[in-house]
């Protein structure tokens, strides 16, 4: 069936010129629609990386702030502590007669340098009868070596010399930094040199308390404490 000439312009018939454009149109707004999408993509991943960065940047720099202020206030924990009159309030409480003891124990005070230069100030004690038995005494946390008193008297009568120091800072240590036994070692390890070397002690015992234990815990582990001591003890 042939069709007429005009009978192409009939509303049955699309003109194909136009149905081209209409299909070209709408693939190129399909075509920015996807664009469109894809660069949204980009915009929301990259806007949810910088967000993840700026959190973990932010939370990095908090770690380092709290981080800082919690060592800061473990190192310089004694920062206006009176430990030297912590340890009398102690000795009160236990009902010790200080007095008492330095009149019966004349002790020697002296000052010994650690092998990082801090100056390490201690007290010797020397038992009623000659010995060469020396116990190196090591106080615990927010006391000074004066906390030391009873149990360097049960040492002096059972016929041990003894040696108590201030660890690092407590009492008259020069450092003021608290390292709950690191460095606080090298106080240990020149009292024992000065137990072999200056008073001639044949045996050599670290007694630590509290702190104190863990300061002669970690000395104990040292080539030094090896060669040079014959017991620890942890208390």
């Amino acid at each position: 069936m042939q069709l007429g000439k005009d009978e192409w312009k009939t509303p049955f018939f699309y003109d194909i010129h136009d149905l081209c454009e209409r299909e070209i149109m709408y693939r190129n707004r399909e075509r920015e629609f996807f664009i469109m999408k894809k660069k949204g993509k980009k915009i929301v991943i990259t806007v949810v990386v910088s967000l993840m960065v700026l959190i973990a940047i932010l939370g990095i720099g908090m770690s380092l702030i709290v981080g800082k202020m919690v060592a800061e206030g473990l190192l310089y924990q004694n920062e206006g502590n009176d430990t030297k009159q912590n340890s009398i309030k102690q000795l009160e409480v236990w009902g010790f007669d200080l007095e008492g003891f330095e009149e019966t124990y004349q002790g020697e005070d002296f000052v010994l340098e650690a092998a990082d230069g801090v100056s390490v100030p201690g007290t010797y004690y020397e038992a009623d009868e000659m010995s060469d038995e020396t116990v190196i005494l090591v106080h615990g946390l927010d006391g000074d070596r004066v906390c030391m008193a009873p149990l360097a008297k049960l040492y002096l009568e059972n016929g041990w010399n003894v040696l108590t120091f201030d660890q690092r800072a407590h009492g008259d240590n020069s450092d003021d930094k608290v390292s709950f036994g690191y460095f606080e070692a090298r106080d240990v390890e020149c009292l024992v040199d000065y137990a072999r070397q200056v008073l001639g002690a044949e045996k050599v015992v670290v007694h630590g308390q509290s702190m104190g234990g863990a300061t002669t815990g970690i000395y104990a582990t040292t080539q030094h404490a090896r060669e040079y001591v014959d017991a620890v003890v942890l208390d």
